[in-house]
């Protein structure tokens, strides 16, 4: 799964189902795409902030290359202080 997922991240041809369901695998599998797919709509980015307390797969979405306001408020309010590096360390963040 995780040489699958990696393979996957840069695929804008991959259903979006396939990219949800290896987003709620292991941080192994789940953080190449949670930082680089861009499949991922900005609500399932949401959610996954939502849904999780795993650091690594919060720092992976802080470190994507763009993220929206919106976005932003959901990895600040994890209240996470490695997210929170990452993500005011992230020039297309906009927090």
């Amino acid at each position: 799964r995780r040489t699958i997922a990696s393979h996957l991240r840069d695929s804008m041809n991959v259903p979006r189902d396939l990219i949800l369901e290896l987003v709620r695998d292991d941080a192994e599998v789940s953080v190449p795409l949670l930082r680089y797919s861009s499949v991922l709509t900005e609500d399932d980015l949401i959610a996954v902030v939502r849904a999780t307390r795993d650091v690594l797969k919060l720092v992976a979405v802080a470190s994507r290359e763009s993220i929206s306001e919106p976005l932003s408020d959901a990895l600040l309010d994890t209240g996470i202080r490695e997210v929170m590096k990452t993500l005011f360390s992230n020039r297309g963040a906009v927090v």
